[in-house]
């Protein structure tokens, strides 16, 4: 939606320009031209909010009927249900899904879709990509489904006996999710003893000994550190694309424990209460990208294994772990939404420590 001001001859003209997506998938633009900017101000305005009375979230929205498209009910679906719930590297997964739907189902009715169609989909994807890519799209697509069974639209899931199958050989390997303590330390040393660190490198070394992720640490201001007890508030993240704070993945406030070395580092930063940790030269908080390529830089210069910023997160997990510290308190300070979620993944990444937890307790009985 535009007022758009042109030239005539007869003078100045003023045009309202509302555009949307109707079911077919093509845009519908509607231009009504007026001599005045407050005449097409006000038909702009009438116009914004009839479509706010029918309940669209924008104008964009597709309307679903019988003739809309798979791809297109689907992208509805996440641009209104999906995109402005979840953060930043959900909604690129979600739009990559709707890039290989597009592509494969074209202008097929959401209708006309059937369990074999979506299993040839992910037959072909299974070719292409790793079960975790295959597995994400399959659970975009099933909760699309699901919501149109739940609205009328459809009748079954058609995802819902779909057999998956990918390739191996792009699946990363375990280790290489993770920093052996040993990298660990030496990566987290030599940040704490060098003097002048870059924004990124801050960063780093937040990470290396807290487990934030990296949107948590880049939103972390000088406000939200209790040097008294020597704590770091964790209650919201950064959003690059936006250039805004975004509440925490579980949208829980939580609290961390550091270091009196880190303590005393970050004050040596000399800033200022809403000052970030690490800025780039706009002043915004380090893009993920400019971590990573700090972290590769230093792994080059050190000598240790190349990992992204989110392995400093596992690291302090599996180092966590490895102190035999409870998953309990381990999912507390990793900020998961439930203990679930950490019996899921960090145990089935450090199998050692459930290993070592059941030789302590067949040592136990066998003494008892």
């Amino acid at each position: 939606m535009s007022i758009r001001i042109r030239k005539t001859k007869k003078g100045l003209r003023f045009d309202a320009v509302i555009s949307k997506t109707i079911s077919s998938g093509k845009r519908k633009r509607i231009i009504r031209t007026f001599k005045s900017q407050n005449q097409a101000q006000k038909f702009f305005s009438d116009q914004k909010n009839k479509i706010n009375r029918q309940g669209l979230a924008s104008v964009d929205d597709f309307i679903f009927d019988a003739d809309i498209s798979f791809a297109s009910a689907f992208k509805t679906w996440a641009l209104k249900y999906k995109n402005p719930h979840v953060v930043n590297s959900t909604r690129a997964n979600i739009n990559n899904t709707f890039i290989h739907i597009k592509k494969m189902f074209k202008n097929i009715k959401l209708i006309d879709i059937r369990p074999s169609m979506i299993q040839r989909f992910f037959d072909i994807q299974g070719q292409h990509y790793s079960k975790e890519t295959v597995n994400k799209r399959k659970s975009h697509i099933s909760l699309f489904f699901i919501f149109c069974i739940d609205e009328g639209f459809i009748n079954k899931n058609p995802v819902a006996n779909v057999i998956l199958t990918a390739r191996d050989d792009l699946k990363r390997p375990e280790d290489q999710k993770v920093y052996s303590i040993k990298d660990l330390r030496t990566l987290h040393d030599y940040l704490m003893n060098k003097t002048d660190l870059t924004g990124a490198e801050r960063i780093i070394l937040l990470m290396s000994e807290t487990g934030m992720r990296s949107a948590e640490a880049r939103a972390l201001t000088l406000d939200r550190i209790d040097f008294a007890n020597s704590l770091l508030k964790i209650d919201r993240s950064w959003d690059s694309i936006d250039h805004c704070f975004k509440p925490t993945k579980n949208r829980k406030c939580r609290y961390v424990t550091i270091s009196d070395n880190l303590k005393n580092k970050i004050q040596s930063f000399h800033l200022f209460s809403e000052d970030f940790i690490g800025t780039n030269r706009e002043g915004y908080p380090m893009s993920t990208n400019a971590i990573n390529k700090r972290l590769r830089y230093l792994a080059d210069d050190l000598k240790i294994s190349v990992r992204t910023s989110h392995a400093l997160r596992r690291s302090y997990a599996s180092l966590l772990f490895e102190q035999g510290i409870e998953i309990t308190a381990v999912s507390e300070l990793l900020g998961h939404s439930s203990i679930q979620v950490t019996e899921n993944f960090y145990l089935k990444l450090f199998p050692e420590n459930r290993n070592k937890a059941n030789i302590q307790v067949k040592k136990l009985f066998n003494n008892f």
